[in-house]
């Protein structure tokens, strides 16, 4: 899009990345994916102790809005979603795929969408 590829109106048509939910998503992933496991303060977030190598994780994402990665989590029925269990859900998804344990709340979640 940046190129000029891709006009904007089709990045939101055909992908999850251009939507408010996967920002949020990203931002929730980002802060455990970075700071999980660290002796950080949950209130404290130091880049220096940021374990940045998780982030190669999201080159595994498919950012087509009709992947079954995004089913059911922030796409429901061919609709983006922005609800509190889209941007967990779409996290999960993105905290999975790089390996980092899922807070329980996430954990709760998955049993639900896997149900």
């Amino acid at each position: 899009m940046v190129a000029g590829d891709i006009p904007a109106a089709d990045v939101r048509e055909q992908f999850v990345i251009g939507h408010a939910v996967w920002l949020e998503a990203l931002a929730v992933f980002a802060r455990r994916a970075l700071f999980a496991g660290g002796a950080t303060d949950e209130a404290i977030v130091r880049p220096d102790a940021a374990m940045w190598d998780r982030m190669e994780a999201l080159s595994k994402a498919d950012p087509r809005k009709e992947s079954l990665m995004w089913a059911g989590r922030c796409v429901v029925l061919g609709k983006m979603q922005k609800t509190s269990d889209g941007v967990k859900g779409t996290a999960s998804k993105l905290l999975t795929l790089a390996n980092v344990s899922l807070p329980s709340e996430m954990r709760e979640l998955e049993r639900r969408l896997d149900a």
